[in-house]
């Protein structure tokens, strides 16, 4: 297999889907929403924008290693947005499993800091509360949170979850065989991961108004093999 080609035909694809994720984020700007959930996909959009950047600059940098750090990051942004996409109602879990690391962050602070650290930590959630049965007063406020592997569950992608997800896992928790180099003949899955991630953003932002021109252009490259972009 021609690696060498593999990695810059699908670098390729990376970058003109980055500039359609940057494009369809530009397009929303002086839009204005009332929905909490279109703010949210707005900013994990954002988010994985940058890490796609990222990823872009030391990939082309020759920085293979360093590069693979990011693609757990937008692997769980995306997860997270699609599984709203088709249950809104995760919006609290989520919202309350925040509310859950925000607690075990401040839980071992001196006594003084940590009191005060909680009290406004309660009253984040409160008004967090108070906002989302005001904006969805027949949802109910659901005090628990949701795991990654719940969320990939309600939005049907348990598959990406068990293969990909768990795969870069393995580089954040530094894993004997990811530090080893023993997954690096894995590396053509990592241009065609970050793709795929920042498609699904971009596909969501285009539920919430986004422009996204080259859309089904990009997802009809997207289902070709390496060989065939070129």
């Amino acid at each position: 297999m021609d690696t060498n080609g593999t990695e810059a035909t699908t670098l390729a694809l990376l970058r003109d889907m980055s500039r359609e994720l940057s494009s369809a984020i530009q397009s929303l700007k002086g839009k204005t929403s009332n929905e909490p959930i279109d703010h949210y996909v707005y900013f994990v959009a954002l988010h994985v924008d940058r890490a796609v950047e990222g990823y872009l600059y030391l990939r082309e940098a020759g920085r293979l290693d360093a590069s693979r750090h990011l693609i757990r990051t937008v692997i769980e942004s995306v997860i997270r947005v699609q599984a709203l996409q088709a249950k809104p109602e995760i919006f609290c879990l989520i919202a309350y499993g925040e509310f859950e690391e925000d607690q075990k962050l401040v839980r071992n602070l001196p006594i003084g800091r940590k009191a005060d650290a909680e009290a406004a930590i309660d009253a984040q959630w409160e008004e967090f509360k108070r906002r989302f049965t005001t904006k969805y007063p027949g949802r109910p406020v659901v005090e628990h949170g949701i795991s990654l592997r719940d969320a990939a569950t309600a939005a049907g992608v348990e598959g990406f979850y068990d293969t990909q997800y768990r795969l870069y896992c393995r580089f954040t928790h530094a894993a004997l065989r990811a530090t080893s180099g023993s997954l690096n003949d894995l590396h053509f899955a990592d241009n065609q991961t970050m793709t795929l991630c920042a498609f699904g953003c971009t596909e969501a932002l285009t539920t919430i108004g986004a422009s996204s021109p080259n859309f089904e252009a990009l997802r009809i490259r997207m289902l070709k093999k390496p060989e065939e972009m070129a």
